[in-house]
Formats: C-alpha cells, structure tokens, sequence
C-alpha cells in the first residue's frame, strides 16, 4: 500500500565558529523560567550594539526575539555550568569595563616627571 508513511528531508548549514569580543558584550544571565518547572533554563548574551550578533545570522538571518539578546537553550543538567559560565562572563565584561578607562586614561595624560 502505498502513502501510509512519509519522509522529510532536512538541509542543515555546516557548524561555524564566530568570536564575539568581550568588549561587545553587555553581559550574560541564565533565566530559569519559574512558572514552567520543566522547562529548561536558558544563557542570555546581552549586546549593547545591535549588530553584535549579526555574524551569526546565516543566509537567511537570524530571527531574534530582541536584537540585543541571544538565547541560548541548555540542558537542565547543565543548568549549573551555565550559571558558572554566565557570572564568568560577567565578571570578564566587568573587568574589560574597569580596564578601558585605564587604557584610555593613559594615552591622555604626561607620563609623571621623575623625582
């Protein structure tokens, strides 16, 4: 008989390695949706300029809920190594943020006189 099952095919694009700078980053938190208790949490990457994910979109684009934000589903087993890369994440954005005054300061001001 025929037509009693049916078949799909599947295009998937080849996996590519993009780097983001930490100083294009706002930040990263995991939301752990509460009203959902089986959901799984997610890593948010926060951009403060619109077209930092923009090197990710394929040939299509990348569809987005909000431009800024890049979500990222993780397993719930994993939900605890995602909370440890996030705060690591935020404590390197905090830190490229602390020491780009510095930098910046430097060029501007006389090196001090000796003596």
């Amino acid at each position: 008989m025929k037509g009693d099952g049916y078949h799909t095919d599947e295009e998937l694009e080849q996996v590519r390695q993009v780097t983001i700078p930490i100083s294009a980053l706002a930040g990263a938190i995991v939301r752990r949706p509460w009203w959902k208790f089986w959901a799984s949490p997610c890593v948010v990457l926060i951009a403060p300029d619109l077209q930092v994910f923009d090197a990710l979109a394929g040939e299509e684009g990348l569809a987005l809920a909000h431009p800024a934000e890049l979500v990222l589903p993780v397993r719930r087993r994993d939900a605890l190594l995602a909370a440890e890369f996030a705060a690591e994440l935020e404590l390197a954005v905090a830190e490229d943020a602390l020491a780009a005054p510095d930098a910046a300061q430097g060029l501007l001001e006389e090196p001090p006189e000796p003596g």
